[in-house]
């Protein structure tokens, strides 16, 4: 199904006179005004925009290459947290009886994702919770650990700082059964060879507080997780950093 039709609203989705604002107050934290950008008519170009263009062409790291790191670790009992426009859950090969968690600052996000996982899987709406949630959050709301977390494109959106990513993994390790895998991509700073349009992209960005990323590095990232996992795997493509990471350290 395409996306310009699952971005059409619900018919019981009362309608607002106004939408929401592209950026939160400038007064907000980083992760806030990062989120707030995502309106729905956003949304519905992010797939054209990110996915198809930039991922291929500006990141230079295919969306089909993470799409086959859902198909390996995505379990029946999964977290999406940060789902964009459910993309990725879209395209890959649901399990029947799977249990799907959405966890997202912005509800746009979770209510889109949820209808088009509706729209191109056979899980019914009960098998997928929107939760409404921040990950640097201090009580995470899940009441059971899941057997895997998806974080695709989440960290370089987070505050640069380190001890602040290291408790947004934290918090997704916490989230984690014991033999439970993380697994996700994030796009690297300024000194990952971006072309052109990269080093565009990611000044502009980062102006708007879209991303905050300019001292990522694939070494700090790796070491943020293996303090935090006791196997870490990563592979680079272009300007993107995959990483795979399980069984939490207790």
């Amino acid at each position: 199904m395409l996306i310009e039709q699952v971005c059409a609203p619900p018919a019981s989705r009362r309608q607002h006179p106004k939408g929401p604002a592209m950026f939160a107050s400038q007064t907000a934290p980083l992760h806030e005004r990062g989120a707030a950008i995502y309106s729905r008519a956003v949304l519905c170009i992010y797939d054209m925009l990110v996915v198809r263009v930039s991922n291929s062409w500006i990141w230079r790291s295919p969306s089909q290459q993470t799409l086959k790191v859902y198909a390996q670790h995505l379990s029946a009992d999964h977290l999406e947290i940060g789902p964009g426009t459910g993309w990725y859950l879209a395209h890959a090969d649901l399990p029947k009886q799977m249990q799907l968690r959405l966890m997202d600052l912005n509800e746009n996000s979770l209510e889109l994702t949820a209808r088009r996982v509706l729209a191109t899987s056979q899980l019914t709406p009960d098998k997928i919770q929107q939760i409404h949630g921040n990950i640097l959050a201090e009580d995470q709301p899940l009441s059971e650990q899941v057997a895997s977390i998806g974080a695709n494109y989440l960290l370089h959106c987070l505050p640069g700082d380190p001890v602040v990513r290291h408790k947004a993994l934290s918090n997704m390790a916490a989230m984690l059964a014991d033999d439970g895998v993380l697994f996700g991509s994030t796009i690297l700073g300024d000194d990952a060879g971006h072309n052109l349009a990269g080093r565009g992209l990611m000044k502009l960005y980062n102006h708007l507080s879209i991303f905050d990323n300019c001292d990522d590095d694939q070494a700090s990232l790796h070491g943020l997780l293996e303090g935090l996992f006791h196997h870490v795997e990563m592979s680079r493509s272009g300007a993107v950093v995959t990483f795979i990471a399980s069984y939490p350290r207790r």
